[in-house]
């Protein structure tokens, strides 16, 4: 993936998100998708990227788009302060 998509090497945001970057380096399309949430406590490297005073809760979001094959397309890891978090989901209770 690296050889056809370099700008993951470097630490700088994709800014066309990476999911779309990955299909237009590649011409895979995303197919579906996973999502996990989790609320712990910062790293002492996120503590200070973050700018926060320990201990400190924060929210990771990890987000795996796939192929129409199945194949893992992109993998993407997400911290927040959790002070500064909200998730929202919407959905339909009838059958």
């Amino acid at each position: 993936m690296a050889a056809a998509a370099p700008r993951l090497l470097h630490r700088e945001r994709v800014r066309e998100g990476t999911t779309r970057y990955v299909e237009m380096q590649t011409g895979r399309r995303p197919h579906t998708g996973r999502d996990w949430w989790t609320a712990r406590l910062a790293t002492a490297a996120e503590l200070e990227l973050l700018r926060l005073e320990g201990p400190a809760a924060v929210a990771e979001a990890r987000h795996v788009a796939y192929d129409a094959e199945g194949r893992a397309l992109t993998y993407e890891v997400g911290v927040s302060p959790g002070g500064r978090w909200t998730r929202t989901d919407e959905y339909s209770m009838t059958d």
